[in-house]
């Protein structure tokens, strides 16, 4: 009967950890894809050990209160003071773990999730040994009592008792209760960043957006199925655009917008790297026809230890004037400004019709800035076959220098 009862116990508090743990996986989910934490199946599997280890002796725990409870009246009056103290022991250490437990894993989760902290402390990583012993040592909290108590089979219980523990935990580990794999679908699908796996470019080079209310999210990304043609969303995924229709919905957010608001109005671009400049075009001319002013291109940091997906670059990266008939002062303003002309060719970078190296155009970049009198400007043109990533890197570099 004990041996079941420690069973049920392990399962039932197994489920519940795996429960809790989905539960804080989905707190976040709301907010923005890259709170969202997705396991890999090694994490999974490390993880549903380290929970079943815990409900495994906190079962054992339990299963041993009931056993001894029954030795509480025998009529050896020695055995039966043993079992008392040794049922005391039991009944603090289970109790004392459960609220500690439940405390610190509660406040853990939530500071967790409520800062992205899963790409900075990586529970496995950082704390292997508190992992490794922290199961070893509920289960052997009882053992100092309890072997005073089975004094002639102590070495063989103890024996039973810890393959039993190990087998369980590692047993147990198979078995999800919850449908993971499901829930990571159900998440996935509602962004466009997993739907679509969006890639990032990087970038030296960074500006932060502040005034979010005055900033929309346009996501430029692969059709899997149709190739050759990008797909367009204005803030979510269930927000699907045509060039046509993107220009409609700029123009809408626009007029709800004070008159003083307007120049401000910033579109965050979320364009996929592996995109060529011919398909990213269109959308700028776009947003260029409908009045914006500002762009930003949405970028991760070069050398960063952080995904491009980090919530901390979703509203940073290199802006970007669009000279366009919302502004008729900006021709003008190119045709009286002291210009170079840098032209992005699939193979080759143009600076006033000379190919230079990129250690080159920024030693241009450089000495343009150093002796400038006056208004200068830099007009980049970019081949419509050169790669999305290769335009920014480019532009990081002018920027930088």
């Amino acid at each position: 009967m004990g041996f079941i009862l420690w069973l049920l116990y392990s399962l039932i508090l197994y489920a519940f950890f795996q429960l809790l743990r989905e539960a804080f996986r989905l707190t976040p989910f709301p907010l923005e894809p890259g709170w969202f934490l997705v396991l890999t199946e090694e994490e999974r599997y490390l993880y549903n050990v380290f929970f079943a280890a815990i409900a495994v002796g906190a079962g054992y725990l339990m299963a041993m209160g009931y056993i001894l409870r029954s030795f509480r009246f025998a009529r050896d009056r020695k055995k039966r003071r043993q079992a008392r103290r040794t049922l005391n022991v039991q009944g603090f250490f289970t109790w004392s773990f459960h609220v500690w437990f439940g405390e610190m894993g509660l406040v853990l989760g939530l500071w967790y999730f409520t800062f992205p902290l899963q790409y900075d402390f990586i529970i496995h990583e950082e704390l292997p040994w508190t992992l490794a012993l922290l199961p070893l040592v509920v289960f052997f909290a009882l053992w100092p009592d309890l072997s005073r108590f089975v004094k002639r089979i102590k070495g063989l219980y103890i024996s039973v008792a810890t393959l039993i523990f190990f087998s369980l935990s590692f047993g147990l580990a198979f078995v999800n209760f919850m449908d993971y794999k499901r829930i990571d679908k159900i998440v996935q699908e509602a962004f466009v960043e997993y739907a679509y796996d969006l890639e990032l470019p990087v970038s030296s080079y960074s500006e932060r957006l502040y005034k979010l209310s005055l900033v929309e999210n346009i996501y430029v990304v692969r059709d899997t199925q149709h190739v050759n043609e990008p797909v367009i969303f204005s803030g979510d995924i269930e927000q699907r655009e045509s060039i046509a229709s993107l220009n409609d919905a700029v123009i809408k957010s626009l007029n709800n917008l004070w008159d003083v608001e307007k120049p401000y109005f910033t579109v965050n671009l979320f364009i996929d790297r592996r995109l060529p400049m011919g398909e990213v075009k269109p959308v700028l001319a776009a947003l260029r026809n409908a009045g914006v002013a500002k762009v930003q291109f949405s970028t991760g940091r070069k050398g960063g230890k952080y995904p491009t997906h980090f919530p901390g670059y979703r509203y940073s990266g290199i802006p970007l004037s669009l000279i366009g008939a919302s502004d008729p002062s900006s021709e003008e303003q190119i045709s009286n400004a002291d210009s170079v002309e840098v032209v992005i060719a699939n193979d080759a970078l143009i600076w006033n019709g000379e190919k230079v190296s990129r250690a080159e155009l920024e030693d241009n970049v450089k000495s343009l800035t150093a002796g400038a009198k006056g208004q200068k400007m830099i007009v980049v043109h970019v081949e419509n076959k050169v790669s999305y990533e290769a335009c920014i890197a480019v532009l990081d570099d002018l920027l930088m220098s």
